[in-house]
């Protein structure tokens, strides 16, 4: 995403409007699904929460790829906020698909390396990238 974002042949009006149908699309679909979907949540028995909930990070995994396309800082700290959720309450699997969308190659050492958590595969994938001015 930041090669992408960052390479000069990049042409600007590209990046203008798939800015500008990514914030239509968080605004006008994913927001209020996701707002929908977090208050039937609540509203409903236990029993019902697993389908709710498996939906809710669908809209939520699908939304974060565009925010990455809209503010790829705002992203990226959304990013950070659904991992920090996911991994508090172990939804592995929601983790997981949030890697996806950020690329980040996981998937061929995970069953060699166990012990090593997710984020970790996350940081050794930032600090293969040219500028680290991400860092906090």
């Amino acid at each position: 995403m930041y090669r992408l974002l960052t390479t000069p042949d990049f042409p600007p009006t590209l990046f203008i409007r798939e800015r500008t149908v990514a914030n239509a699309l968080i605004t006008n679909y994913y927001d209020p699904k996701i707002e929908e979907l977090a208050k039937k949540m609540r509203e409903s028995p236990p029993e019902e929460r697993i389908n709710l909930r498996e939906r809710l990070q669908k809209f939520q995994t699908e939304r974060l790829y565009y925010m990455l396309v809209q503010d790829p800082i705002k992203g990226y700290a959304e990013y950070k906020h659904l991992s920090e959720v996911a991994n508090k309450r172990r939804w592995v699997g929601f983790s997981m698909r949030l890697l996806d969308e950020l690329r980040v190659d996981y998937k061929g050492q995970l069953l060699n390396s166990p012990q090593k958590g997710l984020h970790k595969y996350l940081e050794d994938y930032l600090n293969t990238l040219p500028d680290n001015s991400y860092k906090e």
